[in-house]
């Protein structure tokens, strides 16, 4: 079948944009539409695919998607953009493409598509869980959770400038990016983030900032304890207001969250203690490859 390549600037791909992932579209609309470069593979009869890149710091480029329609699969569509995407940002002086993509369990055919094209194996930085409301309360760690006395749980809005310039005089080493909720607090949804406070004083002592992903699902982005408390299983009382609270929207049945593989522990216990429960288990990768 022969096969038409055509690069495409932003303003070309608005119309394919249903080849690619809503996300994925949402970046290209509210960060790169002036430097986005996107290669389209083309039939007599149909748009078979598309490839989005943009370029990065330090000589890199971002490869944000390699999409082709399911019935033309393993025809070379995917291979011949991803070919020509290096090829344009090689043209343009860059020396790296790096993308990140994600695994499934059980389906590791985007990794062999990558490693086939000489890109790198993939690497895996993150656990990408998915379950449901009905799972999580059959799931007995979590149900059986109880929450001390000296300790409340309120909604993440709530708290005011003094719990809040608590936070952020925290000087723990666990504070770190996956877990900084001033990070993640923007648009998050108000019903299901919350924090753990002491019942006196309200100091702030956990949290868990959540977001609606679509009509259906809620991501639970990242949720903390104190260090100090980490020992005493608070969260797992915090997890269970979160699932109660999202119990109280039908239409919210699926959540996802992640969990770094440099948390070992956190890891570990998804890994062992979560996965009977969950609906899906994948794992977020990078991959690269140096094009000149």
């Amino acid at each position: 079948m022969p096969i038409r390549l055509e690069i495409l600037d932003y303003v070309s791909l608005k119309e394919l944009r249903h080849l690619t992932y809503p996300a994925v579209w949402t970046a290209v609309t509210s960060r790169f539409a002036s430097t986005v470069r996107g290669v389209a593979a083309r039939t007599t009869d149909v748009t078979a695919g598309l490839a989005l890149a943009v370029p990065g710091p330090s000589g890199q480029f971002e490869l944000l998607s390699v999409y082709v329609l399911p019935m033309l699969r393993r025809m070379g569509f995917g291979s011949s953009m991803l070919g020509t995407i290096e090829e344009e940002f090689r043209g343009l002086g860059f020396r790296r493409g790096v993308h990140f993509l994600r695994v499934g369990e059980h389906n590791q055919d985007a990794a062999r598509f990558f490693v086939k094209n000489g890109w790198t194996r993939p690497a895996v930085n993150k656990l990408v869980c998915h379950t449901t409301v009905p799972l999580a309360f059959e799931t007995p760690w979590l149900v059986e959770a109880r929450l001390p006395v000296r300790y409340r749980i309120v909604g993440w809005r709530s708290l005011g400038a003094d719990q809040r310039a608590t936070i952020r005089d925290f000087d723990e080493p666990g504070v770190n990016d996956d877990v900084n909720p001033f990070i993640y607090e923007e648009d998050s949804d108000p019903h299901t983030s919350l924090a753990l406070v002491d019942a006196e004083g309200g100091t702030v002592r956990g949290w868990a900032i959540t977001h609606r992903l679509d009509s259906s699902t809620l991501r639970w982005t990242c949720s903390f304890i104190h260090p100090s408390l980490q020992a005493t299983a608070l969260m797992r009382p915090l997890w269970l207001e979160v699932a109660r609270r999202q119990r109280a929207f039908p239409e919210l049945v699926n959540l996802m969250f992640t969990v770094p593989v440099t948390e070992p522990r956190m890891a570990r216990f998804a890994l062992r203690r979560m996965r009977p429960w969950l609906s899906e288990l994948a794992y977020a990768c990078i991959t690269m490859k140096r094009v000149a």
